[in-house]
């Protein structure tokens, strides 16, 4: 499944953005933090990054928009709970004896299944998207086996 939290939207991209993003995403609160958090973190991660003003406000803003999405309400509720992934790396082995190793965005537990959502901060996916769509399903694999549980994966392009 890919959800996108930002239909058009003109804003800064490339690494240093897309790093931005992730940083903030992976460490602001999941509910009740609101968007100073979301500001606050992005100006902190910003700085480290040598960001621009304009990519530190760009990526509070984005990041606010993301917390307010149904997914991450979903996620949220689980954190509340402790069943909730953040920055997690992960390892499968593939029934070719292959090794696979990646970092999990955010993964939790809904119920029976858990939800595995892996943030994309690219403009355009169309170029990457089927090698982003074996990413994401290898990652709720890996995800689902551990928890033993039936994994939903999902891109969100932020």
């Amino acid at each position: 499944m890919i959800e996108t939290t930002t239909p058009g939207a003109i804003r800064p991209s490339g690494a240093r953005f897309g790093t931005l993003v992730h940083a903030v995403l992976a460490g602001v609160p999941l509910a009740g933090a609101g968007d100073e958090a979301a500001r606050r973190l992005s100006g902190t991660h910003g700085r480290v990054l040598g960001a621009t003003p304009e990519e530190i406000a760009a990526a509070a803003a984005l990041v606010s928009r993301v917390l307010r999405h149904p997914v991450i309400a979903g996620a949220a509720r689980a954190a509340a709970l402790g069943r909730c992934y953040r920055e997690t790396p992960v390892t499968l082995r593939l029934e070719s004896g292959a090794i696979v190793e990646g970092n999990v965005d955010l993964a939790y537990v809904d119920g029976e299944e858990v939800v595995v959502v892996d943030f994309k901060t690219d403009r355009e996916l169309e170029g990457a998207l089927e090698t982003y769509r074996r990413q994401i399903q290898v990652y709720a694999a890996a995800i689902g086996t551990a928890l033993q549980r039936p994994a939903r994966a999902v891109l969100m392009r932020v």
